[in-house]
């Protein structure tokens, strides 16, 4: 005796892996690519480019783990109705399987690692020349607002078209 709903599941588990495949291969050589190359440079002689390169890496690593959620989060305000988190978890999951959950997360994680590069090369390029300019007299927080309103900036230029298919 088979469990239908089990089926089905598994069903979905496949089609997603069927079509995700090539996006996977790339998502791979991307990222042993990129964890290579940050290897490579974690003793660069550039104290901007070594706080980039891990910026970059940590605001990746922190955005796509949390796209599921966002995007669960997100499909639940556009709901008619008031539906918990977790209704919305299996009711997408049911729906659309990991495809459901996964849209639009390659532009998350392209546009996750151009601002976290962004922003950490400015924070410490603007810390350095601000503080030379003015001598400490320059609040530590107007540089972290500037720095991240720059880099969200320029990052949501680029990839936010991508990101609104969630």
């Amino acid at each position: 005796m088979s469990n239908p709903k089990l089926n089905t599941l598994f069903k979905r588990f496949t089609t997603s892996v069927k079509f995700y495949k090539k996006r996977l291969v790339v998502f791979g050589v991307f990222s042993t690519g990129y964890g290579y190359m940050l290897y490579a440079n974690r003793n660069h002689k550039s104290d901007i480019f070594r706080m980039a390169m891990a910026g970059s890496l940590s605001n990746m690593l922190c955005e796509v783990g949390f796209h599921f959620a966002d995007t669960v989060n997100i499909r639940s305000k556009l709901h008619t109705q008031k539906v918990s988190t977790y209704r919305m978890l299996t009711h997408i999951f049911m729906e659309e399987g990991m495809y459901g959950l996964s849209k639009g997360i390659s532009a998350c994680f392209y546009g996750s690692i151009v601002c976290g590069f962004v922003y950490f090369s400015l924070f410490k390029l603007l810390k350095a020349q601000i503080y030379q300019l003015t001598g400490d007299k320059m609040p530590l927080s107007l540089l972290c607002l500037t720095s991240a309103f720059l880099a969200e900036s320029f990052t949501l230029l680029l990839y936010y078209p991508y990101d609104t298919i969630k």
